[in-house]
């Protein structure tokens, strides 16, 4: 999605004009994605989709930032990579340094993290 289409979904369609009004439940369900908690172990979240339906599965360990984070991440998923969202991401898309723990993220799961107006998180 560019700039101008996420400036038409949130003013014109959704009549967001303030952060504070974002309901992230209601955005993903407005574009076609039912999200549900269940557990999962091995990632926070992941999207399965077809057509123009997609289901999001958010870990029910997840804290209520983590929910949110996860249901825009997934969704950076379904409005970017729409029709080649089937593979699960690899190790190697998101690694962790243990040391210092920071977090190297590339292909995909770089881009999903991405604010669609900005292109950074």
């Amino acid at each position: 999605m560019s700039k101008k289409d996420i400036e038409k979904l949130y003013l014109d369609e959704l009549g967001i004009t303030n952060p504070s009004e974002i309901d992230i439940e209601a955005i993903a369900f407005y574009k076609g994605a039912t999200v549900k908690r269940r557990p999962l172990i091995g990632c926070e979240a992941r999207i399965i989709g077809h057509g123009d339906k997609a289901i999001i599965t958010v870990n029910t360990a997840s804290s209520p930032e983590r929910y949110r984070f996860s249901i825009g991440h997934e969704l950076g998923h379904w409005f970017k990579h729409r029709g080649t969202i089937g593979n699960l991401c690899k190790k190697a898309d998101v690694s962790v340094n243990r040391s210092s723990l920071n977090k190297t993220i590339r292909g995909k799961e770089k881009v999903a993290n991405e604010d669609p107006v900005n292109n950074s998180v």
